[in-house]
């Protein structure tokens, strides 16, 4: 199997008044498939979705899968290529107080100024107690706001990453 090399990159950082903590980690691969996870101290597995269609939900590391054995999720969707309307990934809601707690196994990781392709910065300070984060695979960027007009994002701050293809749309609100 050839190996995957990571040609787009982004995180979504939360910033408070002391700290930046890593949330959330989207990467798309030299095959053009997604990887999407949480950047917890603790491994929480990853959510990966393919060129071919293919979704795979994949558990944690320390749960090693046999050979035999199938991720916990796993379904087909249009291939990339054939993809010609906005697609989503699962949906995150998060506690701030929950991602403050970098010296625990399920708090964020603290932000180390490492070079990605593309920053979503969210001022935690914005959000009283939790944080949605939703992110859609946007093949073509005129259908942007078939997304933003949901009144959930109204009082949200978006991001569209457009190095990937598709591109991406990141949308966080409070919750």
């Amino acid at each position: 199997m050839e190996q995957q090399i990571y040609k787009n990159s982004i995180r979504v950082i939360g910033i408070d008044s002391e700290k930046l903590y890593e949330i959330l980690f989207i990467s798309q691969g030299s095959d053009r498939s997604f990887y999407y996870g949480l950047c917890m101290n603790e491994d929480t597995g990853h959510y990966s979705r393919h060129k071919s269609g293919r979704v795979y939900l994949q558990p944690p590391k320390k749960y090693p899968l046999k050979k035999e054995d199938k991720p916990f999720m796993q379904f087909e969707r249009l291939p990339l290529t054939e993809l010609n309307h906005n697609e989503s990934f699962p949906s995150l809601t998060l506690s701030v107080e929950g991602i403050k707690q970098d010296d625990k196994p399920y708090g964020m990781k603290e932000y180390k100024n490492k070079k990605f392709d593309g920053i979503f910065a969210l001022d935690l300070r914005k959000f009283s107690n939790c944080i949605s984060i939703h992110t859609y695979l946007v093949p073509d960027k005129s259908k942007i706001d078939d997304v933003l007009k949901n009144d959930l994002f109204k009082e949200g701050e978006f991001y569209l990453f457009t190095k990937t293809n598709p591109n991406l749309l990141l949308v966080a609100y409070p919750s």
